[in-house]
């Protein structure tokens, strides 16, 4: 609402139960006046009035201004011995007199405990941060009517002022004036900018506008409107020592990367931000010197407050050595001035999560840490003991988010779930900044609607298209039908355009294929407009400015990056791979319409049987998304390859682990045999039949893989904390004695032999000859790995060892399946397997599990799930944590595998004879 009247304008806004009024004079008289009358109105008794000003001069002379219009004030401008005494009466309410103090005694305002102002009146508008921090240490609670009083002076009479002061320059002056102002006018205009951008609203209101950018090579979204910089001396809020820091680490020195121009402006200001790029971009250094600088100033706030605990700042990273990297750039950009409170603290081992949880205890700047030690660290936090302080945590950045969720996504969860409930992120209270690799649609979609404050930058178009929800086709076809089909698939938009609006982009390679593909539809009666090079731009507008008709836009990729203001556009068709991925990526460009209005859209990929590389990308791509791949997708890699060694088998090579697996190979480049033999398919006779077993775990070799042996071999001892029994316990006798150890001559694949393996003596069988002496074998008794060694270390297995049965067992969960095409489980997807499913309690050495047995393959036993005493899954806690799916055509799969084997000899004579 605003208010006029003859002597000042006012402005007042409502937002987290504060009033804020904007107050601006004609005159200086006037806006004192109205602040005394505004002052007298008010019930000393019930109100505590504050008026902060900047420096001690001006506070001293705001004081006796009032004291002129009858205005009672209490003056604390420097240090006493009598402050402490006097502000205690002050709060008590003893004292009825407005507290008059300045920016440079707040740190020691901070230190009064009951300190609690109701109404604060700012003599000018400080800069945000300013703003924010006289918020935070005089309104500490709201459990009364909290207003907020500004006053802001006039441009135009200030501008009176001074020209009536100045005094007339003579005219000599005149070209020198003009010399300079046309030396400067770039700075003047760079500093113009940066004024702008830094100039913000204190309160955070709940925007409708909202703002896109295409520039830079880079997405931009927001609900403010935003200003690039073109590196970091264009900061203004940016303090000269980190500029200086970061000009010496060679950051933003001479120009900033593509996120940064953006994003340093943004973040200075106290704001959330989400960056997604590959690797490389300068995601990090985007909220890295903000977060520094701001501890470097909470540091010195906080320093004298012995009753204050928590980091200032929480630094959440993937894995360790993210982590020492990062750990490095903050130590960097610090301060290394002596004070009590400590600037950096890192966590990154289980065994110190108790001395950290102590450091804590005290007030520190940065927390650096995982998720998972964080939330160790939240289980310390007790109300008797505590650890974070939701006052004293101004930012929470989580860098790269998306190897986290694809690692533990229930820990994630949980940590975000302890955030929004401890922590508000809004401007004047918690910044959230977020960084990543891939954009987690599920995870943003929560946080978005509550960070108004919010920039969005994508530096990788192909993850812009999940956030505008762009949905893939792939049109799998050939050299020869892809014109036709293509023909038809435009007629069959063309005939839609009648019931909707229909509006088509056609991308090509290169130019030759644009005025081919311009001369096909014009055969067909098809409309279209060109755009090939940089001449026939304004094509673009008479087809977005087009009558409801059906007219294609060609593009070739020679134009797609200058067109960074594309209208929304319905279907984008490739007609052809572009060359290379990051060349594909790019053509995503052309949905910065549908960015721009959060409309949804297609693309559909042209591609032959043959263009292995651009399907397996794809895949790929969807799958890192969590979108599941159709099954004729994954199966033209498995059939095209099947096909080639159908004319040249692969007789030397081992099978395909993947392929034995899930019945299909989908790896970018395998060179296993993806063929099966007839005496492949049987399974080996230690293997169970249908029902439920009961064994021990030798080994977590993935989530979803595992080296077993039963119980029924039952325990004879121990060695190295793993159980061995009675067999082994005798094998491990017999090659301790060195007359017992005769070394294997001449080692054939198919052999069975003794080696020597973590301390152990096993059976082992020869799988594969390589070269240079060395073979590959796989273990038998103690694990199912398979090794490579030397020759030389095998020796020749005794014959009342040959006949005993092999005592470890592959298991594996059927169809349980990683979300990427190689089919490869993270380090960090198996440590969290092995440390929450898998542990070992203390004083129990070895634990019991069950599962139902599905079905046996090859040499594999697939069953249904895994469950320990307890009877907890482990299906559950995979899927619920890790980024992974349950494929329920791995059993047809393999048994349509099975069913084509060939016979090895005639394979092997055939391959004799070529």
């Amino acid at each position: 609402m605003k208010k006029q009247s003859s002597i000042i304008s006012s402005s007042t806004h409502n937002c987290d139960g504060i009033k804020y009024t904007y107050v601006t004079p004609s005159t200086w008289e006037a806006g004192l006046q109205h602040l005394a009358e505004r002052i007298q109105s008010k019930d000393f008794n019930a109100v505590r009035i504050a008026l902060v000003c900047e420096h001690a001069e001006e506070s001293h002379k705001m004081m006796q201004a009032l004291g002129k219009r009858s205005v009672g004030c209490l003056l604390l401008n420097k240090q006493s011995k009598m402050l402490e005494t006097v502000l205690r009466c002050w709060c008590q309410g003893d004292l009825h007199a407005v507290l008059v103090v300045c920016d440079e005694m707040l740190p020691l305002l901070a230190c009064c405990a009951d300190l609690n102002v109701n109404y604060l009146i700012h003599s000018t508008q400080p800069m945000p941060h300013i703003f924010q921090k006289r918020i935070q240490t005089l309104t500490r609670s709201m459990a009364r009517e909290t207003r907020v009083l500004v006053i802001r002076s006039e441009a135009l009479p200030m501008l009176e002022q001074q020209q009536q002061q100045t005094p007339k320059q003579p005219q000599t002056q005149k070209l020198q004036q003009l010399q300079l102002q046309l030396q400067l006018q770039q700075q003047q205009q760079t500093q113009q900018q940066t004024q702008q951008q830094q100039q913000q609203q204190p309160i955070p209101a709940a925007a409708t506008k909202e703002y896109t950018y295409s520039n830079y090579r880079v997405f931009a979204w927001s609900r403010i409107e935003q200003f690039a910089c073109y590196n970091i001396n264009n900061v203004s809020s940016m303090e000269p020592s980190i500029v200086t820091r970061m000009q010496q680490l060679n950051v933003g020195k001479k120009r900033a990367m593509c996120v940064q121009r953006y994003a340093w402006p943004h973040v200075a200001a106290g704001r959330a931000l989400c960056v997604i790029g590959n690797e490389l971009t300068g995601k990090t250094w985007c909220y890295l010197p903000a977060a520094c600088q701001l501890v470097n100033k909470e540091v010195l706030r906080r320093m004298d407050n012995s009753s204050d605990y928590g980091p200032s700042c929480i630094i959440l990273c993937a894995n360790v050595g993210q982590g020492e990297h990062i750990a490095d750039s903050c130590t960097a950009l610090l301060d290394t001035a002596a004070v009590k409170v400590e600037r950096l603290v890192k966590l990154f081992d289980r065994s110190i999560v108790q001395e950290v949880a102590l450091r804590l205890r005290s007030a520190c700047g940065i927390l650096l840490t995982t998720v998972e030690l964080l939330l160790q660290l939240c289980q310390l936090d007790t109300n008797k003991a505590p650890i974070f302080n939701p006052l004293a945590i101004r930012c929470v950045a989580i860098d790269n988010l998306d190897i986290m969720w694809r690692c533990d996504r229930l820990d994630v969860n949980k940590a975000v779930d302890w955030m929004l409930k401890l922590l508000r992120f809004e401007q004047q209270h918690t910044q959230l900044i977020i960084v990543g690799r891939l954009y987690v649609e599920s995870l943003m979609k929560r946080l978005l609607p509550l960070l108004p404050d919010l920039l969005l930058l994508f530096e990788d178009e192909l993850e812009a298209s999940i956030y505008i929800g762009i949905k893939q086709e792939l049109l799998i076809t050939s050299e020869q039908q892809r014109d036709e089909q293509l023909l038809q698939l435009l007629l069959c938009k063309q005939q839609l355009e009648q019931q909707q609006p229909q509006r088509v982009v056609l991308t090509c390679q290169t130019i030759k294929n644009a005025e081919m593909l311009g001369q096909l539809l014009a055969s067909r009666d098809i409309d279209s407009y060109n755009i090939m090079d940089c001449k026939n731009y304004e094509d673009i507008k008479l087809w977005s400015n087009s009558e409801r008709k059906f007219v294609v836009l060609i593009v070739s990729d020679e134009a797609v990056p200058k067109l960074n203001d594309m209208p929304p556009i319905d279907c984008l068709i490739h007609y052809n791979y572009a060359v290379g991925w990051s060349r594909f990526k790019s053509r995503f460009r052309l949905y910065y319409g549908n960015f721009r209005l959060q409309r949804q859209s297609s693309a559909i990929i042209a591609v032959c049987v043959s263009d292995v590389d651009p399907i397996w990308y794809i895949c790929d791509f969807m799958m890192k998304h969590d979108q599941l791949v159709p099954e004729p997708w994954l199966n033209l890699f498995t059939n095209q390859r099947t096909e080639s060694e159908h004319a040249k088998p692969r007789i030397a090579k081992s099978l395909c682990r993947q392929l034995l697996a899930f019945g299909n190979c989908c790896r970018r480049s395998c060179l296993y045999r993806h063929i099966l033999w007839d005496y492949e398919t049987a399974a080996p006779a230690n293997h169970p039949g249908q029902g439920d077993i009961r064994f021990y775990v030798l080994f977590c070799l993935s989530p979803a893989r595992f080296a077993i042996r039963r119980v029924k071999y039952g325990v004879s001892s121990y060695f190295h904390n793993m159980p061995v029994t009675k067999l082994g316990e005798q094998i491990q006798l017999h090659y301790e004695q060195s007359e017992n150890r005769v070394l294997l001559s001449n080692p054939q694949p198919g052999q069975l032999c003794i080696a020597k393996l973590n301390q152990q003596y096993q059976r082992v069988c020869i799988t594969q000859e390589h070269s240079d002496d060395r073979v590959e074998i796989k273990q038998l008794d103690a694990g199912v790995d398979f090794l490579i060694v030397n020759s030389s270390d095998l020796m020749v297995c005794h014959d009342r060892f040959v006949e005993d049965e092999f005592e470890a067992n592959d298991l594996r969960i059927t169809g349980l399946t990683p979300l990427n095409m190689e089919r490869i489980w993270p380090d960090d997807a198996k440590r969290l397997v092995r440390n929450k499913f898998f542990n070992r309690p203390t004083g129990k050495v070895f634990r019991v599990f069950t599962a139902k047995v599905d079905f046996c393959f090859h040499e594999t036993i697939f069953v249904e799930n895994v469950y320990d005493e307890a009877g907890n899954d482990l299906k559950s806690l995979v899927l619920n944590n890790l980024a992974a799916h349950m494929d329920e055509s791995v059993r047809p799969r393999l048994l349509k595998t099975a069913a084509a084997a060939k016979p090895y000899e005639e394979a092997a004579e055939g391959f004799l004879e070529k």
